[in-house]
């Protein structure tokens, strides 16, 4: 694989990971509409990671640069990635709750 073209296939990869970490999220609305208790997990650091490895790859290149916004893009749009944000927030309010009901 030619260093220039290291970046975009990274970040094509880490925009794939992010439709099917979506797709989880969708089926797994299905399942529980449908009443099964089955579940499709997410892969939280996968997609990550390849934004990562891109943002890497592009810096270590001498191709013309990618956008900044499109790795922004892609590492935001993972469901994944916004759920392990998110993961605080929800855990201080769960704690507030408790102390609440006590």
């Amino acid at each position: 694989m030619r260093s220039d073209m290291a970046a975009p296939i990274l970040l094509f990869l880490a925009a794939t990971m992010a439709v099917a970490n979506l797709g989880c999220v969708v089926q797994s609305c299905r399942l529980r509409r449908s009443g099964e208790a089955r579940h499709v997990s997410t892969i939280p650091l996968i997609g990550g990671g390849w934004v990562l490895l891109a943002v890497a790859a592009q810096w270590l290149s001498d191709a013309p640069p990618l956008p900044g916004w499109m790795f922004l893009v892609v590492g935001l749009a993972d469901v994944s990635t916004l759920s392990l944000l998110y993961l605080p927030i929800h855990r201080f309010r769960q704690r507030l709750k408790a102390e609440r009901s006590r």
